[in-house]
């Protein structure tokens, strides 16, 4: 939803993650969404991308944004790991 930032800034509520897709409804990109929370909500808030798309240079996006990734169908043990190392901090071990 292009308006979510903008509601929960209204709100004051800040979430403590955000999971994506990378293709959204309406054209929208979960690169976008993420990038306007931050922006929209103040901080860097941890954030995941989850897609299907194997194009190099979509993937390269995503890790260029300096956020995760993860492939579809996600196994939920590698998605645990993921957020447990977020929310402590690790980001930067986990982008490949």
């Amino acid at each position: 939803d292009i308006d979510l930032p903008a509601r929960l800034a209204k709100t004051g509520f800040i979430p403590t993650m955000v999971i994506s897709d990378l293709r959204l409804v309406g054209g929208l990109s979960g690169l976008d969404l993420i990038a306007r929370l931050r922006s929209e909500l103040g901080g860097e808030i941890p954030a995941i991308v989850i897609t299907g798309d194997t194009d190099p240079a979509t993937l390269r996006s995503v890790t260029d944004a300096g956020l995760p990734v993860l492939q579809k169908p996600v196994r939920p043990a590698q998605l645990r790991v993921l957020v447990r190392n977020l929310l402590r901090g690790g980001v930067s071990a986990m982008r490949d």
